[in-house]
């Protein structure tokens, strides 16, 4: 029987392994111990009694177990030489069975074990680029984002107040209308000095609203201007 945990319990047989070999499963099953992944294994478990209908859960539960596996060798291989650990794990090839609620130092398949100890070599130089990558992966986003929301629509303000002028501009070349600047009644031709750039809002009234408004003086129509503050 290979080694496996069950809660506080690590059953084994010590004549099977030199000491260092010992010292290395021991370590690998007191993770499972003391972080309590008899209970994940049994809670998988149950969840597959309930669900056995559901193939979903049934591969869940097969990465859970192999998941707890992966954590338990990547902090035992902190523990000692990588080497001499990923040896222990290759010194059994065959397959051992035992109860299925315990953890089985060998029940994951050894070839994906040992390429996640491989990976893990790196993994802090990953979490460091990620670090450094991933604020300025969102400062990009949040920079272009906002680019592409306020200059379309500066752009496209400015083109409306600009053809609105232009547009008053025509109508008191062509006629004799009233125009008002901010509130207050100035000569026609000061349209013609008036920086578009500085223009908020134009309203132009005509026929019935302008004399509405401004009674005979608008017969001509109204050209209401509002500058920027």
């Amino acid at each position: 029987m290979s080694p496996f945990s069950f809660f506080n319990y690590i059953v084994l047989n010590p004549n099977s392994f030199n000491k260092t070999e010992l010292q290395q499963i021991i370590t690998h099953e007191k993770i499972h111990a003391n972080q309590k992944h008899t209970l994940d294994v049994l809670i998988g478990q149950l969840a597959c009694i309930a669900l056995w209908f559901n193939p979903v859960i049934w591969f869940y539960n097969k990465d859970l177990k192999q998941n707890l596996e992966f954590i338990a060798d990547f902090k035992t291989q902190n523990t000692f030489d990588p080497k001499s650990y990923q040896s222990t794990l290759l010194k059994t090839t065959l397959a051992h069975h035992q109860m299925q609620f315990s953890n089985n130092f060998y029940n994951s398949l050894i070839k994906k074990r040992i390429v996640m100890l491989h990976k893990s070599k790196s993994k802090k130089v990953n979490l460091l680029k990620h670090t450094l990558v991933l604020p300025l992966l969102a400062l990009f986003l949040i920079a272009c984002s906002s680019k592409e929301a306020t200059k379309p629509e500066t752009q496209e303000y400015q083109t409306s107040i600009r053809k609105t002028a232009s547009n008053a501009n025509d109508t008191a070349s062509n006629s004799d209308p009233l125009v008002y600047l901010d509130g207050k009644e100035v000569p026609n031709n000061t349209i013609k000095s008036i920086n578009p750039e500085t223009i908020e809002a134009v309203n132009v009234l005509k026929n019935e609203k302008a004399f509405e408004k401004y009674g005979d003086k608008g017969k001509h129509g109204v050209i209401e201007i509002t500058t920027k503050k």
